[in-house]
């Protein structure tokens, strides 16, 4: 015969598992309240999040824009209003976030802006480990201006900003043309012009464009430093 204690604490065992599993599913349930987080999926994107968003809308901060919008998507998995979201602005400014690993421990991140001329670059919050990218191919001789590249001291993180703009290139072609190699080999001229203090106007930013990809380099270097 069973043992009558067992079945009743078979029973009560039983009956509090039960209760838990109630419990639990109403804890789930919880409304939104002041007083601590709510389990429950938003019903509406962030409010705080969008005030920002439209303060950088008027002061022309495209890249604290798409930055707010997709911290917002993050949280919420509701877009802000207004339809879709073109994080390109009709194309004048285009992302690409990069890593670059140098040792073990040491690596470069930020991201490439490649945007148009005409962008208004004052108001965009761009960092140190940021670099900007001139996209002029629609000139007569097209190229892209990459500003400030004298910061970009290492060949990897060079080959690297080098290699997404050909990819850019890839998705939105033009007529302009270089190879990898070429560019790579230009930049570290122009890097090796400004740490001689020699024309830096010119050396602190890098003009990949068409007519400089059959260039040699350390040759045209010598006969202007020389003046030959």
């Amino acid at each position: 015969m069973k043992n009558p204690k067992i079945i009743l604490a078979v029973c009560i065992a039983a009956i509090l598992a039960a209760a838990a599993v109630i419990l639990i599913r109403a804890e789930l349930r919880r409304p939104i309240t002041a007083d601590g987080p709510s389990l429950d999926v938003p019903e509406s994107y962030d409010r705080e999040l969008y005030a920002l968003f439209q303060e950088a809308e008027e002061r022309g901060d495209l890249i604290s824009m798409n930055k707010l919008y997709e911290r917002n998507l993050s949280l919420t998995g509701i877009p802000f209003p207004d339809g879709e979201y073109d994080y390109t602005h009709g194309g004048v400014i285009y992302t690409y976030p990069f890593r670059v690993s140098v040792t073990r421990y040491e690596e470069f991140a930020g991201n490439v802006y490649i945007v148009k001329k005409s962008l208004d670059r004052e108001p965009l919050s761009i960092t140190d480990n940021d670099y900007v990218v001139l996209d002029s191919r629609t000139n007569s001789d097209p190229e892209f201006v990459v500003i400030d590249s004298y910061r970009a001291d290492n060949s990897a993180l060079i080959r690297r900003i080098c290699k997404i703009l050909l990819d850019h290139e890839e998705l939105y072609p033009t007529d302009w043309e270089r190879t990898l190699d070429s560019m790579v080999g230009e930049w570290q001229i122009h890097n090796a012009a400004y740490a001689m203090n020699y024309r830096v106007d010119k050396a602190k930013n890098v003009n990949l464009n068409n007519d400089d990809e059959d260039t040699d380099w350390l040759s045209r270097a010598f006969k202007e430093v020389s003046g030959l």
